[in-house]
């Protein structure tokens, strides 16, 4: 059958509607402003931007139409999910829900719209929906001007295949429109040319260059569209490119410290739009923005003080008045924000100096209108809806001359405080200065802004805002301040009025500005000149603002405070003498003395001169500044003046003054920068005397003179260089800063200044001006100038013997070298070949003479030491280490030479009693030179180690780090200063171990002063092997440690005889090498001559190295080692120790080092910790390769410990818990992880297989022959024992070897000694257990068993071992490292595996132990006693469900049935936590025994009354102890829904098509009953809401089309194929089903079909006749529904009835659409029958089959007339000037009646349902239908007789084309009105009848 029923309904054009919204929102940056406010009203956090340059492929999308949307784009992202409240909102136009919400910042709901500008298909992401809009209506498919566009929850209905290229352009910002999306992406693709041309909304063209253009746009705003939003922290601007996988960033700007207390205040408004009136609201903080440039790689930080507030009472009373007559919430709020970046105040001063005002209008967002004020303003403003104007101005009436007198009460009532907050935050901020300053207006303002500045000004005189540098600076209110004068805002200078000038009043003089002129004042930013900032300096409160400002104050403050004068600064100079120094000289200082002068006549006389006294205004040529004083010719009474005048400023004008002061400027007036007249003034004062300004004296020249003449640098010098002019000027620079260092200096006579040098000829001057004044000579000799001249043209001090450094030379009698020696040393010879001196004088006085004590005396005083020798003092800890740097740059000749010298005895006869007694100070000072300097060579001259001496060390005492360093350096020179510890080599001792403490002497007669009067001692053998050697022999080269120690066991006896606990002391020290060269005490080490040892040990870790293992050891072996190691260092090292120090040849005396180790310790027997040594040996033997000496080994061993293990524990026979314990933790590690543990390495010394690749091949081969022997030749591959060592076991340490490390680790102090061997035991056992040594069975002995993969993961000790090196090795090292692993299957860590016993319960997951486990406490030392891991038994059951699915052998279901309920009983035994561990293991796998096999917990159910198997079953009866546990394995109650689905799933594939068996189909009907009571239809009655949807849910999701239901022919069909009978009354079968549609089975009843989501007769039979109406048939899912934006069709019908009253004009109006027509005749009828409800078109309209009016004209609708009708106020007649009706609205006064109107005109019948509820399949998109009767061939009168009977009047049959237009009006009964949204009163038939007899 044709389709005769079509779409139609009334309906508003949106295209026109968002053409005018496009008209008044410009285009610009005020698109992407909108979307930004959007998300801050959402409350997102973060806004993207992205142009997408893409065009994504267009195959697979929701129509043809749509492909053209898939190119290039603007993506706007945001952080916020979409609520319900904003779906609505957005599908709102002109009445957004946000009117309705405080706090929202939108209210105009008009907004979001200004983006079609941009494109015609806007689209958005947000949770779990996509949205796609459509106003045009002709892009998407199946959509109407009533909801034009679709959403879709993608996360409940997946998007098809067929739609995933409509998907692509969402993938991006982590959307994949699959899952919950946490944000909302909008996607706004670009209009192209072709999509202008034929777009009703906009003709503009949008392309990636327009959006990138709107970018650089919002580039230079983006800081102040994020300033006052509330949520919004972070704006980024994005573009994707062709082939980039993410977009890359061009911009952002985002708030860098988004503190808790930031986020609080920027979120602040939403607190104040819902606070009490009572309370006050507002805040100040400060904003940090970061905006980063990734086209200039540039990133800039912007900080803005914000203040707000809400207004009081008085704005609050306003707001809620104005609330009401506007219908839009008004909150009383306002805020300003000011730029406080600290590089802002630049840019901010060049913008006013320019006339720009920065300042910007905000109403949350940035408004296209400047301020005028200097910061920008924020307000709850009243805005034109395109949001571009703020209303004001007082020429409006009505309603606009409230929203101007609301802006400006906003403005002065709330911005206007908030303004003066944020003056007086920003002072605590940002203190005085420019950037503080420009916050103030400095211009007026335009209106409305105007009003703040009054508003500003008025409230300003209580305000402390005003800066002033005053009293160290201060804020003070406008009356506390001095306002400046004309000169104090002068900024060039001015010159000095003269004393005429003066008296007629200078300040008439002075230069004025032009303060009138209002361009000047506002661009100047100066503020106060040189003398405005200098009175300030002085703490005169001067109002410092810029011009402007003052202008500002002028003009609108009442009152201005008083003026500043010339007696006022020279009172306030005068009162602060020593801030004169911080003043400009040239700008500041000069104006203020003459400023201070300007009213003073000196030539009044010297009384005059009084008013200058205590100006600190005087510049001298140096720079400084001297204070004007009275001066009485050295005679003052007080301390003060004395102080005054100790100052002199000298007025120089003769060429001899000016050589002999130099370049002395510092007391020098600076007559340059005066000028002539300040100076003739000045002259003119200083002509009286009675100043400290004076003429130079000899008097002055004898008293100050001369440390004047001389540098600074000179002063406390130690020696100064004189040298050339041009060097000395290149180094005066430095010369100062140097000075009192000791060094050598050049510098100038005036230090730094560029004058006259010292020279020899200045100097030869100065030495004959001082013969000439000898009685003035001890004077300066005393004062410590560098004057007295001494070798290598230098100057020194002429000091006291005691710190006077110079020495005569001594002639002859001296050594040669000997001078440069001291001079190296700092000392000094005095020159008297260059100068005539008086050498007596000098020796008498500070000249020392060149004796030893001399010399000693002159070395102490060099410079670095300093002490007082003479006086007897101990040189301090830094003079010693002074002394040593110096001393160590001396070679082993040059100490020879001084030492040579010093230590004669002739220098030392009676030193030693005259120092004890207190005696001559020299000769201390000797022995403390001899004592300290690094004089003396090493007996081991190559030993460079930096040794602590281990007497001291023992004693607590530390050497500092300066003195380490010290000796280092002493080292490598080869010579080192006496230290503590120091002794010489004593003999017998291999000198080449010997450190640098140990001394030779030159002579016997050195060895004699140094030991008699030196204290060096001179040790026996014994004490150096027990306080040096052994504590050093990791320092030592291995040939010498090994040389050294044979020597040292060779010679035990005399060593103990020497030392009685020398032997105890060697036991307990770790010196006993091994063959891989580790140190182990001999108590840790085994004896090789011990076979069991020797088979069960690893050769090479835990027995002596070879050369300690010989039977018998010949002196001349220890001699050769001693030669050989003397080879190994060098061959200049062999000589160093002479002849008394060699090593002697004492024969053959029978020595053996095993017999000499026995004695202090070597072990010979086992322990348990022995048998952990082996277990670690076998361990390593596998990993490197020979597996079946490591498996023999391991069987070995496992035997040996089930027989001995009771012996090994000894009296402790039972397992400690703490060793259970430890054990058990083990196992459990292992079973989580599958491999062996990875323990502390169990060998000695633990050292790492890369170390032991070094020691491999090391003699041992004795060793290794003799465990061969013991063995057979197990394996036959003993050479390759010899490889290098695994990473494992550290003998000795803490990780439990022998039970040392474990047992101080486990036993502290106060634990008794049987706790701690309790804990040993533990800690060995745990150890044992993880060690990868047991032997397992390979092959599973019963073939039902899983078993362990053959190439099951090695243990991770092995593991870690194999893969070092794994890259790159050739193909024979990967054939070695497979032979390796599959040896290392042959073995496991007992905590891997498990005794033959378990075999059933870990086969799969454990290995099994290949031998007898019998002994109770090997099996619960190695935890094969505890409970197996719930791991371990979930992979077992896992496992064995695998292997044994079904089972058909009887017996081995028997084993299977014991089995299964040990395992299920261990599974419940399980902690809580792990048997949930487990559960997640064996989710989806068959887990539960069923008697013949295992199947899935999830197709198990505890209860049911269907034998539904072999698909799911019930749990057998004898399972029942085991439900809590396989319910958390997965068995469910009942069966669900999906069960129930998949089941019938398999009947259909079961059947194949064909129709199913009589116990198949009762299978399959029970099953689909089941369902349907699983979905509530439970048979008495389904809902049309649950059908499809409930079941599609309750089945997991599955679709529709995949539910199987038997047809009326027993065949399974999906659901979607299917139809159940709901018109009874037709005759027919089949009538109304098409193509493959079936009835459903007659045993399915129609609650249930309708639950599973079996289609309706009826609705079939209607959708034959629809055009495009889906009718909630099934198939669509509910996945897809109408949605766009729209007006609410019932909300615009009640306002249009609202417009039209009742009563005749309805008739009239119809009458009037009749005649529009040209209708001829029209009528009027009142059916007041009741019709029938049976065959109806859906349940619904039986509601309307009551009374009703009939309209009747003679005219038929034309399809213009039907468009016409479906518009609501469009312009249907406008194009018809002879129609009467225009605007479209009349027709639908008729709502007045009905909410379901309806009529027939020729071939067609139309029904209007606006509410959408009452046509079948009707909705929002889709409010009506029209059907074309011609099309059903007479059909549809037979199916719905009492549907179609209504209308049989005035000829119509509707059956054929009726020649007219018949409207009917069914009236609004009670019921109907109670649930419309159109009109709440109904209509009576009485009502009618009035109406039409009305006149």
């Amino acid at each position: 059958m044709e389709h005769a029923w079509q779409d139609f309904g009334q309906k508003v054009d949106l295209t026109a509607r968002l053409r005018e919204i496009l008209i008044n929102y410009p285009e610009g940056t005020s698109i992407l402003k909108e979307i930004v406010q959007n998300a801050d009203d959402a409350k997102a956090t973060i806004v993207k931007f992205c142009l997408d340059y893409n065009t994504y492929p267009a195959d697979a999308v929701l129509s043809p139409a749509m492909r053209a949307f898939q190119g290039p784009a603007l993506l706007a992202f945001n952080d916020g999910v979409f609520s319900e409240k904003d779906f609505e909102s957005i599908s709102r136009i002109g009445n957004s829900k946000k009117r309705e919400q405080l706090g929202k910042t939108g209210r105009f709901g008009v907004g979001f719209n200004a983006i079609y500008h941009l494109t015609d298909v806007p689209s958005f992401v947000s949770g779990e929906h996509l949205v796609i809009f459509d106003p045009h209506c002709k892009h998407l498919p199946a959509i109407s001007a009533a909801n034009p566009g679709k959403k879709i929850n993608f996360v409940q209905h997946a998007l098809q295949p067929s739609l995933a290229h409509q998907a692509a352009p969402y993938q991006l910002f982590g959307c994949n429109t699959a899952s919950y999306y946490p944000g909302t992406l909008f996607r706004f693709p670009l209009r192209t040319q072709a999509q202008a041309d034929a777009s009703t909304i906009s003709k503009q063209v949008y392309t990636p260059e327009s959006i990138s253009a709107l970018f650089d746009d919002l580039r230079q705003e983006v800081q102040l569209v994020l300033l006052f939003l509330k949520s919004i922290r972070s704006i980024e601007v994005l573009q994707l490119l062709p082939g980039q996988a993410q977009p890359q960033l061009l911009f952002s700007c985002s708030v860098a410290n988004a503190t808790e207390a930031v986020l609080q205040q920027r979120a602040l408004f939403l607190h104040a739009a819902s606070a009490p009136a009572d309370e006050v609201v507002a805040g100040t903080y400060r904003l940090d923005m970061a905006i980063r440039d990734a086209n200039t790689s540039t990133a800039q930080s912007l900080s803005f003080l914000v203040c707000q507030r809400r207004g009081q009472q008085q704005l609050l009373s306003m707001a809620a008045e104005l609330s009401k007559q506007f219908q839009v919430p008004l909150v009383a709020w306002g805020a300003v924000a000011a730029e406080v970046s600290s590089s802002s105040s630049s840019a901010a001063e060049q913008q006013q100096q320019q006339g720009q005002l920065a300042g910007r209008a905000f109403c949350f967002l940035p408004l296209p209108a400047s301020t005028g004020l200097p910061l920008h303003v924020n307000g709850y403003f009243e805005l034109s809806s395109n949001r571009r104007d703020v209303w004001h101005g007082s020429d409006m009436a009505g309603e606009g001359r409230l929203r101007a007198q609301w802006n400006e009460a906003l403005l002065q009532l709330v911005v206007a405080p908030a303004y003066l907050d944020l003056l007086a935050a920003a002072a605590q901020l940002l203190g005085h200065g420019t950037q503080y300053a420009r916050l103030w207006p400095s211009t007026d303002a335009p209106e409305p802004w105007q009003g703040i500045v009054r508003q500003l000004y008025g409230h300003l005189p209580n305000k402390r805002l005003l800066w002033t540098a005053a009293h160290g600076g201060s804020w003070l209110a406008i009356d506390q301040c001095i306002f400046p004068d004309a000169v104090c805002l002068q900024q060039q200078p001015f010159h000095l009025l003269t004393a005429g000038e003066a008296q007629q009043g200078w300040l008439q003089h002075a230069p004025q500005q032009n303060a009138s002129s209002e361009s000047s004042s506002s661009s100047s930013s100066d503020g106060l000149g040189p003398l405005g900032q200098a009175l300030l300096l002085l703490d005169m409160p001067l109002l410092d603002m810029p011009a402007g400002v003052l202008l500002m104050m002028q003009k609108h403050l009442p009152e201005l405070p008083q003026s500043c004068t010339p007696a006022a600064a020279r009172t306030t100079a005068a009162a602060h003498p020593d801030r004169m120094t911080i003043l400009q000289r040239d700008t500041q200082l000069v104006p203020l003395l003459a400023y201070c002068l300007a009213d003073v006549d000196l030539s009044a006389g010297a009384a005059a001169c009084q008013q200058l006294l205590q100006l600190r205004l005087l510049p001298l040529a140096d720079g400084s500044v001297a204070e004007v004083a009275e001066y009485s010719g050295g005679k003052s009474k007080t301390q003060n003046q004395q102080q005054q005048q100790q100052q002199l400023v000298f007025v120089v004008t003769e060429e001899l003054e000016l050589l002999l002061m130099g370049s002395q400027k510092h007391v020098l007036l600076d007559h340059e920068l005066l000028g002539p007249a300040l100076t003739a003034k000045l002259s003119l004062a200083a002509s009286y005397g009675c100043l400290n300004l004076q003429l130079l004296s000899v008097q002055h020249l004898a008293s100050s003179l001369l440390p004047q003449l001389l540098p600074h640098a000179w002063q406390h010098a130690k020696a100064v260089a004189c040298e050339s002019a041009a060097a000395a000027a290149a180094a005066a620079g430095g010369a100062e800063g140097a000075a009192g260092d000791g060094s050598t200096q050049a510098a100038a006579l005036s230090s730094g200044t560029g004058g006259a040098l010292v020279t020899w000829e200045w100097l030869q001057g100065l030495w004959q001006w001082l013969s000439a004044r000898r009685t003035d000579l001890p004077l300066l000799l005393s004062c410590g100038w560098p004057l007295l001249p001494v070798q290598g043209g230098t100057l020194v001090p002429m000091q006291p013997h005691a710190s006077s450094a110079v020495v005569a030379a001594g002639g002859d009698s001296w050594p040669e070298g000997l001078a440069a020696v001291l001079q190296k040393l700092g000392c000094f010879v005095l020159d008297t070949a260059g100068f005539e001196l008086p050498l007596e004088a000098l020796l008498q006085h500070c000249v020392h003479r060149p004796s030893g004590a001399g010399i000693a005396a002159a070395v102490c005083a060099a410079p670095g030491w300093g002490a007082s020798v003479a006086a007897g003092q101990q040189l301090s800890r830094q003079q010693q280490l002074s002394g040593e740097e110096v001393a160590g740059s001396l070679t082993v000749g040059e100490a020879r030479i001084l030492r040579g010298f010093l230590l004669q005895q002739r220098w030392f006869s009676g030193a030693a009693g005259a120092a004890a007694a207190g005696g001559d100070a020299s000769m201390r000072g000797l022995l403390l030179v001899v004592q300290q300097l690094p004089l003396y060579e090493l007996a081991n001259s190559k030993s460079l180690r930096q040794a602590v001496p281990a007497a001291s060390a023992r004693r607590g005492l530390e050497q500092g780090q300066e003195r380490q360093q010290a000796q280092q350096e002493a080292v490598q020179q080869g010579t080192v200063a006496l230290s503590p510890g120091c002794c010489l080599a004593p003999a017998g001792v291999f000198t080449l171990a010997l450190d640098s403490r140990f001394l030779q002497a030159s002579s016997e007669q050195e060895a004699a002063v140094m030991a008699r009067h030196l204290g060096v001692a001179a040790p026996s053998a014994a004490a150096v092997y027990r306080d040096v050697l052994l504590l050093q022999l990791h320092l030592l080269p291995e040939a010498v440690r090994d040389a050294a120690l044979l020597r040292m066991l060779r010679c035990l006896a005399e060593l103990q005889q020497q030392d009685r606990g020398f032997m105890q002391l060697l036991a307990q020290t770790p010196f006993v090498p091994n063959s891989l060269g580790q140190l182990h005490t001999p108590s840790k080490l085994y004896d090789p001559r011990v076979p069991e040892l020797v088979a069960l040990l690893d050769p090479e870790a835990c027995f002596p190295a070879a050369a300690f293992c010989s039977a018998t050891n010949t002196a001349n072996t220890a001699n050769t080692a001693e030669t050989s190691a003397r080879d190994s260092i060098d061959s200049a090292a062999a000589g160093v120790n002479g002849g008394g120090y060699g090593v002697e040849d004492e024969g053959n005396d029978g020595f053996s080092s095993l017999a000499a180790l026995q004695q202090l310790g070597l072990r010979g027997s086992a322990d348990l910790g022995t048998l952990l040594l082996a277990a670690r040996y076998v361990e390593k033997t596998a990993r490197e390769g020979d597996g079946d000496m490591a498996v023999a080994r391991g069987k070995a061993l496992l035997s040996y410990l089930d027989t001995e293990a009771e012996r090994l524990v000894g009296r402790h026979t039972a397992i400690t818990s703490a060793a259970a314990a430890a054990v058990a933790a083990a196992t459990a590690q292992h079973s989580q992880h599958g491999s062996s543990s990875e323990s502390d390495p169990g060998t000695p010394g633990g050292s790492s297989s890369s170390s032991r690749q070094g020691k491999k091949g090391r003699p041992g081969t004795g060793l290794f022959s003799a465990m061969h022997n013991l063995l057979g030749g197990i394996g036959g591959k003993g050479g390759q024992q010899q490889q290098q060592l695994g990473s494992r076991g550290q003998f000795g340490s803490s990780s439990a070897v022998d039970g040392g490390g474990a047992a101080a680790a486990t036993g502290g102090a106060g634990q008794s000694q049987q706790q701690a061997e309790q804990q040993l035991i533990a800690a060995q056992w745990a150890e044992l257990s993880r060690t990868c040594w047991c032997p397992i069975i390979a092959v599973a002995p019963d073939p039902a068993l899983p078993w362990k993969d053959k190439q099951h993961q090695p243990t991770a000790g092995i593991e870690a071992a194999g893969s070092e090196g794994a890259a790159g090795v050739d193909s024979s090292k990967q054939q070695q490292q497979q032979q390796q692993q599959q040896q290392q299957q042959r073995l496991a860590a007992p905590c891997a595996a498990r005794p033959r016993g378990d075999l059933w319960l870990v086969s799969a997951v454990m290995a099994v132990v290949d031998g007898d486990c019998r002994s109770p406490v090997m099996m619960a030392g190695l935890g094969w006693s505890s409970p197996l891991p719930g791991a371990v038994l979930a992979s077992q059951l896992a496992a064995l469900g695998a292997a044994h699915r079904s089972v058909a052998d009887a017996a081995l279901a028997q084993q299977l049935a014991r089995v299964v309920p040990v395992l299920y009983g261990a599974l419940a035994g399980l902690p809580q936590q792990e048997l949930a561990a487990a559960a997640a293991v064996l989710e989806g796998r068959a887990t539960v025994w069923v008697g013949n096999g295992f199947v899935p917990a999830e197709r198990v159910a505890f209860k049911g009354g269907l034998d539904l198997s072999p698909h799911l079953y019930v749990l057998p009866r004898e399972l029942s102890p085991w439900r809590e546990l396989l319910a958390a394995l997965g068995a469910q109650e009942a069966f669900s829904a999906a069960q129930y689905t998949t089941l019938l799933q398999d009947l259909g594939r079961e059947a194949g098509g064909k129709p199913l068996a009589p116990q198949q189909l009762a299978q399959a009907l029970a099953v689909v009953q089941a369902l349907a009571d699983v979905v509530g239809a439970s048979g008495g009655g389904a809902t049309a809401g649950k059908r499809a949807g409930d079941v599609t849910a309750a089945a997991g999701g599955k679709q529709q089309e995949l539910l199987l239901v038997p047809d009326d022919g027993g065949v399974l069909r999906p659901a979607a194929e299917l139809a159940y009978d709901d018109a009874p009354w037709l005759d027919a079968p089949t009538a109304g089903l098409e193509g493959e549609l079936r009835l459903v089975h007659p045993r399915v009843s129609a609650p249930v079909a309708e639950a599973l989501g079996v289609a309706s007769r009826r609705r079939l039979m209607l959708a034959a006749s629809a055009d495009c109406l889906a009718l909630g048939l099934a198939g669509a899912g509910g996945a897809v529904e109408a949605f766009g934006q729209s007006e609410a069709l019932t909300t615009r019908l009640r306002h249009i009835i609202q417009d039209y009253p009742e009563g005749p004009g309805v008739l009239l109006e119809l009458v009037q659409n009749a005649d529009d027509a040209g209708a001829t005749r029209a009528a009027f009828l009142l059916d007041a029958r009741q019709h029938g409800t049976a065959s109806l078109l859906g349940p619904g309209m039986a509601a309307w089959q009551g009374p009703a009016l009939l309209a009747f004209n003679d005219a038929m609708f034309s399809p213009g007339d039907f468009a016409a009708i479906a518009r609501i106020g469009q312009d249907g007649k406008m194009a018809q000037p002879a129609a009467i009706g225009r605007f479209g609205l009349g027709f639908n006064a008729v709502y007045h009646l009905t909410d379901l109107p309806s009529f027939v005109s020729g071939q067609h019948l139309v029904l209007f349902d606006p509410h959408a509820k009452y046509l079948p399949g009707a909705s929002a998109a889709q409010p009506g239908l029209r059907i074309n009767l011609s099309r059903g061939g007479g059909n549809l009168l037979r199916q719905f007789p009492d549907a179609f009977a209504p209308y049989m009047h005035f000829g119509c049959s509707m059956e054929g084309s009726f020649p007219g237009t018949l409207f009917r009006f069914p009236l609004r009964s009670s019921s109907a009105a109670a649930a419309s949204d159109i009109k709440a009163s109904a209509t009576s038939a009485g009502q009618v009848l009035g109406l039409l007899q009305s006149p």
